[in-house]
């Protein structure tokens, strides 16, 4: 349990962090999607790559509150973070799991948090992405973290965010958006009501 809860929440923590920094910065009040992050109300459906390894994830965020359903090699993993508990829900077993910060359970799981205000713009232009098979060139803003020296560049597509490419120096990682909406599917935050809560 405790390597799932790891890997949703560094998976999470970079995807809204990589958001945040977009949307903090306000390069571009154009697009209509920063809009969309200013709210705290959004909903991603895309694709987490890293050194090879696609994962699906969908994400939905609402104010301080995230549900976020990860399909990787360890299993389909989905964790709601509902008013300062989350919960795992396991479709496996027909379980969800409370956790609080509090638990014995996912004591010692490295902290995945990152200053994300540290970030600092350091370049935009055209470029391919890194890791995918296409030559297209896209539209990006580069942002670089002042003390890490993590770097995460947005590119965008017909003027829509389409791909974000983070590089911690050790390996990089992509997310490409296939949907990024207001509109938060119906059956996100909710937990099944035929599951056992253990």
């Amino acid at each position: 349990m405790k390597k799932k809860i790891a890997a949703a929440l560094i998976i999470v923590a970079i995807v809204i962090g990589a958001l945040y920094i977009f949307n903090n910065n306000q390069v571009n009040n154009m697009y209509d999607f920063i809009k969309l992050l200013q709210s705290g109300h959004y909903y991603l459906d895309g694709t987490y790559s890293v050194i090879g390894i696609d994962t699906p994830i969908k994400l939905a965020v609402d104010g301080d509150d995230f549900d976020v359903e990860i399909d990787s090699l360890i299993g389909n993993t989905r964790i709601i973070l509902d008013d300062g508990k989350g919960y795992l829900i396991n479709d496996d077993n027909l379980t969800i799991s409370v956790v609080t910060p509090e638990d014995e359970s996912i004591k010692g799981l490295p902290n995945v948090m990152i200053d994300y205000n540290s970030f600092a713009k350091t370049g935009e232009g055209k470029n391919t992405i890194p890791g995918l098979n296409d030559e297209t060139l896209y539209k990006y803003y580069e942002y670089t973290h002042t003390e890490s020296n993590m770097m995460m560049r947005y590119y965008f597509k017909d003027r829509i965010l389409y791909c974000i490419h983070t590089d911690n120096g050790l390996f990089g990682s992509l997310i490409i958006i296939n949907e990024l909406s207001k509109n938060i599917p119906n059956d996100r935050f909710k937990l099944p009501g035929n599951y056992e809560r253990i």
